[in-house]
């Protein structure tokens, strides 16, 4: 039992930084729950007063007063619960939005081989569920227990004031509400794990079909998706019926003896008033303040198995937040004043598995403003380079150096900013075409984006929208070619104006003719910059082009490409060029 409540308050003392910023929001919702609960406990008085001094000895002068007071005390208590539910409503869902906003600025600072490996459903579940559920607790719990705790304790002092005696009756039967809270806390918090995970599960299921839904339609694959969720979602309810039914049995001992209380309260309490020995009025207040002890009883049982419930989402949160960023690791803070552009690889040795190597003592120089083509077959190793110049990864052995220096002292942010990486693989937002555009560069004009257009082949699409460069593009570019998302990405990178421009695949999308036009409107419009260009096409490739051949994380050829116009492909034994 110490064990726990360490757990529960260290996880508590982790919570609290989110509530820092509404001390003073919070303090008022106290006040006034405080002020509410004081109001509420007056009730059963006046029931008393109302039985014992104006009903029976029939005060018509005494029934007006109480009246008008009870009126008073209800007005006052609607007014202040109003106040109430307002700064309530409030804070709850700014701690709500901090919560989430963290989390994700944490997530976007972790390093690549987390998302590599991490499910974005269950990313979803923690930023949506978990937080919820805990927002839920760090701001209900908090508040409930006060006002529970105040409230059992002004109960029993009014209890014990109306007779004593009938309150030790009353406590005979509280240890069986503890019971049933400690026989069932451990197997509703393991439950409560499972439903998490498995919700997790069905969201990563849901995400990754949606994003998939091309290549379902094309395979006709609707009925294996529609077998795969069922089989999620039999399991899901079995969990949650289980963990329902845990709750409600662990729920019921806690009632039942709450209730076999108040039978044995108005047996003796009956005798009481049957014997003078107590008034009717009293009889009444004290049942009235007994269901006030027990209900914030069974309310502090209930509060205690939702701490525990919740602490699931908290500790499912904090393995994301307990996770190292970027940042962390990456010590280098200089930021050279001018970048050349001048990159080199030495001895680099690279792999997600030590066992199957992904680059294997990678050696290359880039002067300044040089432009290098890398080919070689999938997996030689190709996009990995890439990543590392931005360490997005980092190497296993080996040194990268930009300008001469170790890319590992740069700045990262500093870093990231002097390269631009445009790929295959476009990635549009679900925004308007000019948002879309200004991305890389936010402070962009109207007139530098539409000179961007220009040189990627994109203005007089873009003008032909309704909407023009505010017209919206659909998630994903949806609505677009892969050749126009190819171009905007080459408006981004031409917007960007960066040192080092890496074309990962970017113009595969276009054809020959086009793809010679977008390079030669990048050269003019960057001119003197290192350019690395991966490619499959050696029809992409000129005469004057340095080129390197990679096959298995190694360099099979280097050279000119004028030097082997006919052979370069003899050098891919695994993979056609062309």
């Amino acid at each position: 039992m110490r064990a726990l409540s360490k757990v529960s308050l260290s996880r508590v003392r982790r919570l609290l930084p989110f509530l820092a910023g509404f001390r003073s929001k919070l303090a008022i919702i106290f006040l006034l729950s405080f002020s509410n609960t004081i109001l509420g406990l007056l009730q059963p008085i006046f029931t008393k007063i109302l039985i014992d001094d104006v009903l029976l000895p029939r005060n018509l002068r005494l029934l007006w007063i109480l009246s008008g007071i009870m009126i008073a005390v209800t007005l006052v208590s609607y007014v202040l619960g109003a106040f109430n539910r307002y700064y309530y409503t409030s804070v709850t869902a700014r701690v709500l939005f901090n919560l989430r906003q963290h989390l994700f600025e944490h997530l976007q600072a972790l390093p690549m081989r987390f998302h590599i490996r991490a499910k974005v459903g269950d990313l979803l579940s923690r930023l949506n569920s978990d937080i919820a559920e805990v927002q839920s607790m760090l701001t209900d719990t908090g508040f409930s227990f006060i006002a529970n705790v105040f409230t059992l304790f002004a109960a029993t002092g009014f209890l014990l004031w109306l007779n004593w005696k009938l309150f030790l009756l009353s406590l005979t039967l509280v240890p069986l509400q503890l019971y049933g809270v400690m026989k069932f806390r451990p197997l509703i918090v393991k439950q409560t794990r499972a439903v998490r995970e498995l919700n997790a599960e069905i969201s990563s299921f849901l995400v990754e079909s949606l994003s998939a839904i091309r290549f379902i339609k094309l395979f006709v694959a609707e009925k294996i998706q529609h077998l795969r969720l069922s089989a999620l979602g039999d399991a899901f309810v079995k969990a949650v019926t289980r963990l329902e039914m845990l709750s409600y049995l662990g729920a019921s001992a806690s009632t039942s003896s709450t209730v076999l209380g108040s039978a044995l309260v108005m047996l003796y309490g009956g005798y009481l008033v049957i014997e003078r020995q107590m008034t009717i009025g009293a009889l009444v207040a004290f049942s009235a303040y007994q269901a006030r002890a027990f209900n914030p009883l069974q309310a502090l049982i209930d509060l205690y198995l939702r701490v525990q419930r919740a602490g699931v989402s908290v500790d499912r949160i904090f393995e994301f937040l307990d996770l190292p960023t970027e940042s962390d690791g990456a010590t280098g803070k200089v930021q050279l004043p001018e970048v050349r552009g001048e990159i080199e690889f030495r001895h680099v040795s690279f792999s997600h598995d030590p066992a199957v190597p992904i680059l294997d003592d990678l050696s290359f120089k880039i002067p300044t403003g040089g432009r290098l083509t890398i080919v070689g077959p999938s997996g030689a190793g190709k996009t990995s380079i890439v990543d590392l110049m931005a360490r997005l990864i980092e190497p296993g052995a080996g040194t990268i150096l930009l300008d001469g220096h170790d890319v590992r002292t740069f700045d990262l942010a500093w870093l990231r900013s002097q390269l631009v990486v445009t790929g295959h693989q476009a990635f549009v937002f679900h925004a308007p075409m000019i948002e879309n555009l200004r991305y890389a560069c936010p402070d962009a004009s109207l007139e530098q984006v539409i000179a961007a257009a220009r040189a990627a082949g994109l203005h007089d699409f873009i003008s032909s929208l309704p909407g023009g460069y505010n017209n919206p593009v659909g998630e994903h570019g949806a609505t677009l070619s892969d050749g126009q998302r190819q171009r905007i990405s080459i408006a981004r990178a031409l917007l960007k104006d960066p040192k080092i421009l890496v074309l990962d695949e970017a113009l595969s999308a276009l054809d020959v003719a086009s793809e010679a036009e977008i390079r030669a409107a990048v050269e003019q419009a960057l001119p003197g910059r290192t350019v690395i260009m991966i490619t499959h096409r050696v029809s992409s490739i000129r005469q004057d082009d340095q080129v390197m051949v990679l096959e298995r994380g190694r360099v099979l050829w280097s050279g000119r490409y004028a030097d082997h116009p006919d052979g370069l492909s003899q050098k891919m034994p695994q993979e056609r060029v062309a």
